[in-house]
C-alpha cells in the first residue's frame, strides 16, 4: 500500500507532501466520520 502513496515535492511549490501528511488527513476522515455517526444517532 506504501507503493502507491506518493511522496515528496508537489511541482513548481516548495510544499512537501510527507507521510505525517496522510496520517492527518487520515485522522481528519476517521473524526469526520465519527462525528457525523454521533449526530445522526442523537436525530
Amino acid at each position: 500500500m506504501l507503493e502507491f502513496l506518493v511522496l515528496g515535492q508537489i511541482p513548481g511549490t516548495h510544499i512537501q507532501i510527507t507521510f505525517a501528511w496522510y496520517l492527518f488527513a487520515a485522522l481528519g476522515i476517521v473524526g469526520y466520520a465519527i462525528h457525523k455517526l454521533k449526530s445522526h444517532q442523537t436525530n
